[in-house]
């Protein structure tokens, strides 16, 4: 299996902390911003060429002969959705939601006392028909909101990680199966923890000994699964966009 790790591309939330630097005040559920959906356009228009040709090429780390993605996913938070709409239509691939791949901590907004995370039940599937008509919804997804679950835990995003891991690697076992997930950054930190074994508590604890692989808006991370091998490829990719508009 190839894994292409995607991070949404630029949300209401990523440009207010832009101007601010400052917590509080952020959306639940945000949408992409105006140079958001620039950066999805110009994604999916990277990835669309590339979509052709050279599929034989043997040593093509840097998929120069292309991408060739046979199986797209996306989370449900918005700004993965919006992101990932984009690809679907350039790769005439469907859009498959997942409620796995969300953000760190899940859906949630700050309680009315301490400013402490509280889960909200987010949307449900009668929303994302309306709004989303492309997109392929998990048969879990009712009307009750995808989320509607307390704070998720680093613990328990860590534990999320090694099972989508396993998931992932029994579905797609085929060393043909290309698969591109967007998700979000914090996500794919921890994803990346739990391939390298570094998700142990001092590692989490968010001081300044602990791990942050950067991952920008639109970005793409490329892990190679073999027989008896996981091979970090590249991360962070972004050199198919113009300087201006990298975040």
């Amino acid at each position: 299996m190839r894994l292409y790790l995607i991070r949404h591309a630029q949300s209401e939330n990523n440009a207010r902390w832009v101007r601010t630097r400052a917590p509080g005040g952020y959306v639940p559920d945000p949408l992409l911003t105006e140079l958001g959906h620039k950066q999805a356009k110009t994604l999916a228009k990277f990835l669309k060429p590339n979509s052709r040709g050279g599929l034989g090429q043997k040593k093509d780390p840097f998929d120069r002969y292309g991408f060739h993605i046979t199986h797209l996913y996306c989370s449900l938070m918005q700004r993965a959705i919006q992101t990932g709409a984009y690809i679907s239509q350039a790769l005439g691939l469907p859009l498959n939601g997942r409620e796995d791949i969300h953000e760190r901590g899940g859906l949630t907004g700050e309680d009315d006392k301490g400013g402490e995370p509280v889960g909200l039940p987010g949307p449900g599937r009668a929303f994302f028909t309306s709004h989303y008509p492309d997109l392929v919804l998990p048969d879990t997804v009712n009307d009750a909101g995808w989320w509607n679950r307390p704070y998720e835990t680093r613990e328990q995003a860590n534990r999320r990680a090694g099972q989508l891991l396993d998931n992932l690697t029994t579905h797609h076992n085929n060393l043909d199966d290309r698969v591109a997930m967007v998700t979000h950054g914090g996500f794919i930190n921890t994803l990346l923890k739990e391939l390298l074994g570094a998700t142990k508590p001092d590692y989490d604890s968010g001081d300044l000994t602990g791990f942050w692989f950067g991952a920008g808006n639109a970005s793409i991370t490329k892990i190679e699964f073999e027989s008896d091998l996981v091979l970090l490829v590249y991360h962070n990719r972004t050199d198919f966009m113009a300087t201006k508009l990298i975040t």
